[in-house]
Parts: structure tokens; sequence; C-alpha cells
């Protein structure tokens, strides 16, 4: 087996940004990274969107090159909680925790956590208090989905539905709505797990 020591990532320019606040970088906050085949799929977690890099070549032994940098808006997929506003500053994360790809599909998990307001640099120390006390949800974290995969040249991209030797392999996920899903009404009757769910993530 051979020991990886480093991957290089390659982003494309126009696609490596945030709408939310300036000069922030998809790369500056990636929550997962899986790969699959050739292809590196990653999330970052102010996003509704995926990104999948290729491998490119191979460097040394101990460096993997990605590049070709597609983004897949997840909207463009699944009815999200929380559809896509007309302004990018007003998006609802959907905080993507977990990636993985099994069976022709690409399994994706959202934190499924309500979120605290975060202090700002220049907040007075009062401010800064109420502020970490706003405590809101963002309706397209509570998502856990699946996307089928379909295998190109170029590497892995997404469909809504694609026919397969055993039927057809379609996109879909756990029925729910902007307060929680199905996973989170199970684990609210969890006496282990229920007071967990009013703690921000």
């Amino acid at each position: 087996m051979r020991k990886i020591g480093t991957a290089q990532l390659r982003f494309d320019p126009k696609l490596n940004r945030l709408g939310k606040g300036k000069g922030k970088e998809l790369r500056h906050g990636l929550s997962v990274v899986f790969q699959s085949g050739n292809s590196l799929w990653l999330a970052n977690d102010e996003t509704i969107s995926l990104e999948r890099l290729a491998l490119q070549r191979e460097g040394s032994e101990s460096e993997l090159r990605f590049g070709d940098h597609r983004q897949f808006a997840l909207s463009d997929y699944l009815k999200l909680p929380a559809p896509p506003p007309s302004d990018p500053e007003d998006i609802e994360e959907a905080d993507v925790e977990g990636i993985d790809v099994s069976e022709g599909y690409l399994w994706l998990v959202g934190s499924h956590s309500l979120k605290r307001a975060k202090p700002r640099e220049d907040d007075p120390a009062r401010k800064s208090v109420k502020r970490l006390a706003t405590v809101s949800s963002d309706g397209n974290r509570f998502l856990l989905a699946r996307i089928p995969v379909v295998d190109e040249a170029d590497g892995q991209t997404f469909a809504k539905e694609v026919e397969d030797e055993g039927g057809m392999r379609t996109a879909a996920l756990l029925h729910g709505n902007d307060a929680g899903n199905d996973l989170t009404r199970a684990l609210a009757q969890d006496p282990h797990l229920q007071a967990f769910l009013a703690v921000p993530g």
C-alpha cells in the first residue's frame, strides 16, 4: 500500500468564492472531503453546493494533484427544505458534514444542528454576549440525501435520475422541512440524545 504525503487541490478561481462576506473562498472552510475513484468530492460548510475535483496527474510518489473543478448546486437535484434565495448573501447553508459514495449514489448529511450567532471583532462585550445568545436554525442543515453518480471520462458527475440494470436510480432526501426531518423527530424520542437537539453545533 502506497503512502500519500500531500494532495494539491486546484480550484477554479471563478468558483472558489463564497456569497457570504468579502474575500472568503471555498477552500478556507472545507468541512468534508471524500475520494471516489479519480474524483474528489468536497463541501464547504457555508454553501448549498458540492465541489468535485478530478485527479489530474500524479506528482511524486507522495503527492496527488486534483483539478478540473466543477460545482454542483444541490437545488438542481434535490428539493431543499429552504430553496436558494435571490440574494446569495441570504442562503440557508446545508452545513454538509458527511459524504460517501456507495452503490451508484453520493450520500450526504447536513449537521442537523442549530446555530449560534458569532460575535464580531469590533463588537463591545455586551453586544457579543447578546449575539451569542441568538440561536436559530437553517432549514438546509436538516438534510440527509442521495444523488445518483454517473461515471464520465473526466470524472464523476450527478444526475437527477439515471436508468440502470436494476431499474432507475433517483435523487431523494429524507422527508422534512425547515424545522427538522424524520431523523430529528426520531432523535427527539431518544432518551440519550434528545437533550442535545437544542444545543447549537
